[in-house]
């Protein structure tokens, strides 16, 4: 059951109400002389009995919610570090606690309701302090615990977002850059993409933050709004995040941009623009290569693109597919495999009538017998012969269907592949 539920269930009962009423009116009178000791005890009993007794601790919130909140979220803090900080290769005392994060989020969600100012204003002490000089490890693990909870909680996010434009002042962008400078890239690439997840999760204020990050990633040599001083490594940081922002409403964009740029690539440093395009946008388009290679092969079908494009195009996505070392790992080999989903229509186009579109030397149907050993030699010939003669070949496979079709209504039982399916994959193999 949800926290609000297992409060209204344990309100219910007179005596458990009555012992509440009592703990608030002692922790209203002590609170004034000794804050901490009476928050910790509470907070400790939450630890042992956590996520059970969160409703009492979110019930008494509702009485103190500045106090709680500043300590509920410090205890998280604590928590999250002890789960996520550890040396690496420490196994010797493993920590087998339940990470309390979960409770934070309950705990906060049902404050939220009566006291998001307090909550925002908690959330945005903790993100400055940690920013500040002199600050201890705790603090240095504070945006990734905040990132934590906002991805958790949509109503944690929708408290902050609104004031977070204000809050993101040039002076606290250079020192956020500083404190995550010296970070793993791979923990960056992680909050990169949960910074995306959490900004398309936006509403309140949604506009104003993506303005914010617009205007932020202009480059030095745009006239850019007064009072916007920021490092150049802010401006690179809001260049990536704008990026795939700007293709996850539309993840369409990301095939369309791809096949685009292999259209007009000539040349190995302008087809280099796509595999660098890939490594952008794989991390945050999902089978990108699928939908480049099904949308390059519907624009030939379609006629879409002047032969010399089409040809161009082909060629290029051999040479992609060709490539091993180069580029991002594994492009090569999952563009084959992409493009080996549309074999049979790839396939028709040794019958188009420009010999750019069709030269198996040059275009997706290249390939280098060498690495077949001695029988390469046999199978290089047999590739040429046909290739030079595909066009007799299809005036036969044709000859062939309407032969098959007059015949059909006899009765006859002719594989329903026909020949032409099996030219198809005599080509393939060969």
């Amino acid at each position: 059951p949800a926290l609000n539920e297992l409060l209204q269930l344990w309100m219910a009962c007179r005596a458990t109400r009555a012992l509440l009423d009592i703990y608030t009116q002692c922790l209203a009178a002590m609170i004034g002389l000794c804050p901490d000791a009476c928050v910790d005890a509470l907070l400790d009993a939450s630890g042992r009995h956590s996520p059970h007794f969160d409703w009492v601790v979110a019930h008494i919130g509702s009485a103190f919610p500045s106090t709680i909140i500043s300590r509920v979220l410090s205890c998280g803090l604590k928590d999250f570090c002890a789960h996520g900080g550890a040396p690496p290769g420490d196994t010797s005392a493993p920590d087998k606690r339940v990470p309390k994060i979960a409770s934070v989020v309950g705990i906060l969600g049902h404050l939220a309701s009566r006291h998001a100012a307090s909550i925002r204003h908690e959330l945005l002490r903790l993100f400055h302090e940690s920013l500040g000089p002199g600050r201890d490890p705790t603090q240095a693990a504070a945006v990734p615990f905040l990132l934590q909870l906002a991805a958790m909680s949509p109503l944690l996010l929708a408290t902050v977002s609104g004031e977070l434009v204000e809050a993101l002042k040039p002076s606290v962008l250079n020192q956020l850059q500083q404190h995550l400078a010296g970070r793993p890239r791979e923990e960056l690439e992680n909050m990169l993409n949960m910074a995306v997840h959490l900004v398309c999760q936006t509403s309140a204020g949604a506009y104003r933050l993506l303005q914010f990050l617009l205007d932020t990633a202009m480059p030095a040599s745009v006239i850019t709004p007064p009072g916007l001083a920021v490092h150049d490594g802010v401006r690179e940081a809001c260049d990536r995040l704008v990026q795939p922002l700007a293709l996850s409403g539309a993840p369409s964009c990301g095939a369309e941009a791809m096949c685009h740029l292999l259209t007009l690539a000539r040349g190995q440093e302008e087809l280099a623009l796509a595999a660098q395009l890939y490594a952008v946008l794989s991390a945050c388009v999902t089978d990108l290569l699928p939908a480049t290679a099904h949308r390059c092969v519907l624009q030939i079908h379609a006629g879409a693109l002047p032969e010399p494009h089409a040809a161009q195009l082909l060629r290029n996505l051999a040479l992609l597919a060709q490539w091993e070392a180069e580029g991002p790992a594994g492009l090569g080999a999952q563009l084959g495999a992409a493009l080996a989903q549309h074999l049979h229509d790839l396939g028709q186009l040794l019958l188009h009538c420009s010999p750019e579109v069709a030269e198996p030397e040059r275009g997706v149907f290249a390939r280098d017998f060498a690495r077949d050993g001695d029988a390469g030699r046999y199978l290089a010939v047999l590739h040429s012969v046909l290739h030079k003669n595909i066009d007799r070949l299809g005036l036969l496979s044709g000859r062939f269907q309407t032969y098959w079709g007059l015949r059909q209504p006899l009765g006859l039982s002719i594989n329903p592949r026909g020949f032409s399916g099996t030219l198809h994959d005599l080509y393939v193999t060969t």
